[in-house]
């Protein structure tokens, strides 16, 4: 199951609210949580929301080395990693 969802974001097959605009689904592309508009880079990575799971998870050095990332490149190398995200015991 992890596989086949990071399949989607790593393909951009999600359903944000951007990718629903595109698709005419919905009239407006903004996240719900912060106004901003929502792809998948600002789901996982720019939204406050996800900032304060990232910071839940690990720490604040790791998420700003993560940001020094493209967010394309970011996703790869961990899925990659046989260690995991951010070095954690959880395999992909």
């Amino acid at each position: 199951k992890l596989k086949s969802f990071l399949w989607i974001v790593k393909h951009e097959k999600l359903l944000t609210n951007h990718m629903r605009l595109k698709r005419t689904l919905t009239q407006d592309a903004k996240c719900p949580s912060c106004a901003k508009t929502e792809d998948i880079q600002h789901l996982f990575r720019d939204c406050f929301k996800a900032k304060e799971v990232w910071f839940a998870l690990f720490n604040r050095q790791w998420y700003c080395d993560m940001r020094r990332k493209s967010w394309r490149e970011w996703l790869m190398s961990n899925v990659k990693n046989k260690r995991g995200f951010g070095h954690s015991p959880v395999t992909i």
